[in-house]
């Protein structure tokens, strides 16, 4: 990526590296520092993708990694995450014209397969996010063990400088909207209507998912009623 050519889409600190642990880790820290709302810190690779519940999240080179710092209270963290899938789908439609559905609560699909994850964090005694986004973007094959697919753009096609900074607009602009974002969100998610298996409270459940509310939680249907599961706190699978 190129450092000033990102800075001519996006008017916000930039902080660009070609390899580094985590952007997610390097936000944080410059969030301890002071970094102002809107700072960027991009990669082409790290060495240690975090996901969520503390899963690694492979990141070869050829991808897009990012994490945006906001000024956005931590505690809302599944309805940032909602936000940043849609924010994230719609840039990727407008710049490839590829359509994704999202998958609860925080991945992006195509052809069934992971494209994109999301991780959002934060510090809540300076009320400040991140909002992390990994995007398989390059000519990528991945090990036979990880669900995941690229988006195969060619390496002269990929306007990674564009897609960053137009994920992160779109993400800064709709924060004031929000929830609005959530009627797009449940168009695109592939979730709804599906069985899923889960655990909650300690206890292995399956349900169908029937809807997600503003907050970005999950209302799943179950022989003891309605259960409301949050990105947080649980990870739901198609299959037992």
């Amino acid at each position: 990526m190129d450092i000033e050519l990102l800075k001519k889409y996006y008017n916000y600190p930039v902080n660009l590296f070609d390899n580094t642990d985590s952007t997610n880790a390097y936000a944080l820290k410059l969030i301890k520092e002071g970094a102002e709302h809107g700072t960027i810190v991009a990669a082409e690779s790290q060495t240690q993708g975090r996901g969520r519940m503390g899963r690694k999240f492979y990141s070869p080179r050829g991808g897009l990694y990012m994490s945006l710092v906001l000024d956005f209270p931590p505690e809302r963290a599944g309805e940032l995450t909602t936000l940043c899938a849609v924010a994230t789908a719609n840039s990727v439609k407008k710049l490839y014209n590829i359509d994704c559905s999202i998958k609860w609560v925080n991945d992006l699909l195509l052809y069934g397969k992971k494209f994109c994850g999301i991780l959002c964090e934060g510090i809540p005694q300076l009320r400040k996010s991140v909002a992390g986004i990994g995007i398989n973007i390059g000519e990528n094959e991945f090990p036979a063990d990880i669900n995941a697919v690229s988006l195969n753009i060619p390496k002269e096609h990929q306007q990674k400088e564009r897609l960053c900074a137009d994920i992160a607009l779109n993400i800064i602009n709709n924060i004031p909207l929000m929830p609005k974002h959530m009627e797009e969100y449940r168009k695109k998610l592939s979730t709804l209507e599906q069985k899923i298996y889960f655990t909650y409270k300690g206890t292995a459940m399956h349900g169908i998912a029937k809807d997600v509310d503003d907050t970005g939680a999950l209302l799943v249907e179950t022989s003891s009623g309605i259960i409301r599961l949050f990105s947080g706190e649980v990870s739901v699978k198609t299959e037992p």
